[in-house]
């Protein structure tokens, strides 16, 4: 276990392209360690930021993002992506979008449901929540 207090902490792969990863523990007959990311915490201001944010580049395109569950011989996990819920002010947003583009097409938005032999296929629902006003689809 290692553990870092105090003050802003960086951690850097170097340069040349290196290559930084954080993995759970293996374990071959429980479960796998969990990797936990969070912003930290405040009493009384907003809590921290986190960002996941790919590399850039000055003449090629900037690095892909992926957010995914790994393949399994059994189920696959859930990946979810939600803000938090709220008591005295509005929860958060949720915004899905892509860039903008001065000298090309942007990319798309695309909702995929994965195949199945045999099986049925999810459904794509867009469900609002209850409320006295708004909740449009």
């Amino acid at each position: 276990r290692v553990s870092i207090g105090g003050g802003a902490v960086d951690i850097s792969a170097g340069s040349a392209g290196s290559a930084l990863n954080m993995v759970g523990g293996f374990s071959s007959s429980d479960k796998g360690g969990s990797v936990k990311l969070s912003g930290g915490s405040a009493a009384s201001g907003d809590g921290g930021e986190l960002l996941l944010s790919s590399g850039s580049s000055a003449l090629g395109n900037s690095g892909s993002v992926s957010l995914k569950s790994s393949e399994s011989s059994s189920g696959s996990g859930v990946v979810t992506v939600a803000s938090g819920s709220a008591v005295s002010a509005a929860s958060g947003s949720l915004l899905l979008s892509t860039g903008n583009s001065v000298e090309s097409s942007t990319g798309d938005i695309m909702l995929s449901v994965g195949s199945s032999v045999g099986q049925k296929v999810g459904d794509v629902s867009i469900m609002t929540g209850a409320g006295s006003s708004g909740g449009f689809v």
